[in-house]
């Protein structure tokens, strides 16, 4: 896959297509309900990858949810759980007052960071929203990194 990398951040030739469930990969919600991804195709998603033993996990959810918080329906924002059960991603959520406006999933195989190339949690990917990736940033993201990207991401919706 072709890389194009400018200020830290990775234009990759996949979109929403090439990282979807399967029968044996799947997504969940903290419910266990089976997640689409591709079915947050139409408007503007960021997808964050994080790990409840990241030590920015934290910091950087409550990022997304401000984020989310300031631009409402005009994105919709996904933390997806690096290989993590339920019970625990609830417990890390609830320890640290992550309120549910960021859709949070459990990826049990961690396709979705094997998919992305990922090395660098937690990484965030952002996508048009045609399904195609627009950034991914590899890495710790800060509040103007994330409100550039969005920016750009609904200006060119």
């Amino acid at each position: 896959r072709e890389r194009i990398e400018h200020a830290g951040y990775f234009a990759l030739e996949n979109d929403l297509q090439a990282i979807q469930a399967t029968e044996e990969v799947s997504y969940t919600d903290m419910e266990g309900n089976r997640v689409d991804l591709i079915s947050f195709k139409g408007k503007p998603l960021v997808i964050n990858s994080w790990a409840t033993w990241i030590p920015f996990s934290k910091d950087e959810l409550k990022l997304l949810e401000d984020a989310r918080a300031k631009y409402g329906d005009a994105i919709t924002i996904l933390a997806i759980n690096r290989k993590e059960d339920i019970p625990r991603i609830k417990s890390f959520t609830s320890l640290f007052n992550i309120s549910g406006d960021v859709i949070i999933l459990a990826d049990a195989v961690d396709n979705f960071y094997t998919v992305i190339q990922g090395y660098a949690t937690p990484e965030t990917v952002f996508y048009n929203s045609d399904g195609t990736i627009l950034m991914h940033k590899r890495g710790v993201l800060t509040e103007s990194e994330l409100h550039s990207a969005i920016e750009t991401l609904i200006s060119s919706s």
